[in-house]
């Protein structure tokens, strides 16, 4: 359930509402109308943790969602006007901001780090310790940017999250017990043996 308690909001010197309360159940849904200016995005901004109000708070689940921050976050899909990136601040600047909604640290050293150029990381493939595949994040057929954007129109990235886009040219044939390490330059290196799906059923039956 998401709850609203004795809500205010102000836009400079402008007060836009106040005493503003509501609550919708699972599977509600909650109509906001009004004049241009009246406050209706500011409310949602509010409700998706993304702006502070005045007074009053929002909870989800009876607990308050500054309390709960990123657990609130994975249950949510907030679509405004625009993208979370702000044009008048520069890309190290919007990490800093997006790293302090999360409530993380993000010193000027590892968001330095962070911003490398991602389009031009070597990728290779070794199987069993024998390299057999060479790529480059340069051939992606969509730029990381893009990918990213697109994920979060509909789920929660977190630190560690891996997304899978597909793989260089040339086929490669595994079988049960192959060893796979991958890496990329700069960020570091992945490895997995591949196991049998018939010992996987068993696994799991097991448990």
């Amino acid at each position: 359930m998401l709850e609203a308690v004795d809500l205010e909001c102000q836009r400079g010197d402008r007060l836009l509402f106040s005493g503003l309360s509501l609550r919708v159940a699972s599977r509600g849904c909650l109509h906001v109308a009004g004049e241009n200016g009246s406050g209706k995005t500011s409310l949602l901004r509010i409700l998706c943790g993304l702006m502070l109000p005045v007074a009053g708070s929002v909870r989800w689940e009876g607990e308050d969602i500054r309390r709960l921050r990123e657990a609130y976050w994975e249950q949510l899909v907030y679509v405004g006007h625009l993208n979370g990136v702000k044009d008048d601040l520069t890309a190290a600047e919007n990490v800093h901001v997006a790293a302090a909604i999360a409530g993380w640290t993000a010193d000027p050293a590892t968001v330095r780090d962070a911003l490398r150029d991602p389009h031009a990381l070597g990728i290779r493939l070794y199987i069993n310790g024998a390299l057999r595949q060479i790529g480059s994040t340069a051939d992606l057929v969509y730029s990381i940017p893009e990918l990213l954007v697109f994920m979060s129109g509909f789920m929660t990235l977190r630190p560690g999250d891996l997304l899978i886009t597909g793989t260089p040219p040339g086929r490669v044939s595994v079988g049960a017990g192959d060893s796979l390490r991958v890496e990329i330059d700069g960020l570091g290196s992945l490895e997995n043996v591949v196991t049998a799906e018939s010992s996987v059923a068993h696994r799991e039956a097991s448990s």
